[in-house]
């Protein structure tokens, strides 16, 4: 190119070959479009046929100028390939890459006439005889290519609109789910609070409150509390006021009735920085203890050993085995009696249930006392030996400093 400028210029006929820059950026376009070798030697050919071209015609100015002219055309029908690429790297838009197909078709239809055209040996006496028609030799690629330009346009504008319809239904769906959370969230604080789960209960209060129902939701709520509480607290700032203060509200109750305040530097840094709600919740009262409680649920899990637990239980963790005590007692007296279908109408068929939350028999239970005591024994003595044949890897060991000891006198 710099050599067809530089000739034109010592002969004082430069033409602007600034217009063929969008042709060339467009055909840069579709090679990122298409990355495919057979597509992308096809896309380089295309720019090699305009330089022959323009090299055939350099020395004929109107020619060239023409010439120009096309391509400066063509150039303006690829920019929106440009503006829309993003949509056109995503495969399961076969019609946007169909119209993309349909533009390459007319630009090799265009150099097919051109090539036919000034491939001929009289081909400057011909164009200086017709050049007012000589546009009209190309109408057809080039109207084709118009057309198609205007196709992929309104195929573009569409599927963008369509992702953008999509985008608005899974943020909705999102904002359900959160409200769902939220309201979930608050029902279980809520329930946790009331009268009857209250450690200062009598066992005759409790075993009443057994037989009317009251705590049918009990598992649910100690189990999931937290689980939606955490899923709540993200984006807070995206639900009415009116739920989220209400939810504060059953916080501050919940947390006061429960928990103990724990000393600060008892929680991880790290952890206090993952749990900061204080852009959701703004300056409330109740965001350390929240931190703490969050934490100290954290550590309930099967996994954590018992010197990593910290100080006194949650008063709704102790709690737990008064009930469970208390519903073995109304199962077995009620076992042979009408009241035990209504008793597992609320409480499931399992009446004998793990007193450890993130047991899956926590919930469901087992039929009768001995089963359940029998597995309790494996969360009582969850630290089990590895090594093959030891007899300790079926009692296993009520601590990790114990199951240590053992392996270093034993087995090493």
């Amino acid at each position: 190119m710099k050599e067809i400028q530089d000739e034109q210029a010592s002969k004082a006929r430069m033409r602007n070959m600034n217009r063929l820059r969008k042709f060339l950026e467009g055909m840069e376009q579709y090679i990122e479009v298409f990355l495919e070798q057979l597509i992308e030697v096809f896309l380089n050919a295309s720019e090699f046929v305009a330089f022959f071209l323009l090299q055939v015609t350099r020395n004929h100015v109107r020619a060239f100028d023409a010439l120009l002219e096309h391509y400066e055309d063509m150039g303006e029908q690829l920019e929106p390939i440009q503006h829309h690429q993003p949509l056109f790297e995503l495969r399961e838009n076969g019609h946007l890459n169909a119209v993309l197909e349909m533009i390459f078709g007319d630009i090799l239809d265009f150099h097919a006439k051109a090539l036919s055209y000034f491939q001929q040996k009289r081909w400057r006496i011909i164009f200086d005889a017709t050049w007012n028609n000589f546009r009209t030799r190309f109408s057809e690629p080039m109207n084709n290519l118009r057309r198609h330009r205007k196709l992929l346009e309104n195929y573009a504008n569409l599927t963008a609109l369509e992702r953008i319809s999509a985008l608005s239904n899974d943020q909705t769906e999102a904002l359900k789910l959160q409200r769902r959370h939220l309201n979930l969230a608050t029902i279980c604080l809520s329930y946790l609070t009331v009268g009857h789960v209250d450690v200062s209960l009598s066992d005759e209060i409790v075993e009443a409150n057994i037989i009317n129902g009251c705590y049918a939701f009990f598992d649910y709520a100690a189990s999931h509390w937290l689980d939606h509480l955490t899923i709540s607290v993200t984006k807070l700032a995206t639900l009415d006021a009116s739920s989220v203060e209400r939810l504060g509200r059953e916080i501050r109750h919940f947390l006061g009735q429960h928990f103990q305040k724990v000393a600060p530097k008892s929680i991880p840094l790290s952890f206090a920085k993952g749990f900061d709600v204080r852009s959701s919740f703004g300056p409330e009262d109740f965001l350390g203890e929240l931190s703490q409680a969050t934490y100290t649920k954290r550590k309930e899990e099967p996994n954590v050993k018992d010197d990593q637990k910290l100080g006194p239980k949650p008063r709704l963790e102790t709690f737990i085995p008064r009930l469970r005590s208390s519903l073995d007692k109304v199962a077995q007296r009620l076992k042979d009696s009408t009241g035990l279908l209504q008793l597992q109408n609320y409480h499931g068929s399992g009446l004998f249930k793990c007193q450890f939350v993130h047991c899956d028999y926590f919930h469901t239970g087992f039929p009768d006392k001995s089963a359940r005591d029998s597995h309790q024994t494996k969360h009582d003595r969850a630290f089990f030996c590895v090594f093959d044949g030891c007899s300790y890897g079926i009692t296993g060991f009520a601590d990790s400093k114990s199951l240590a000891a053992h392996t270093d006198n034993v087995h090493t």
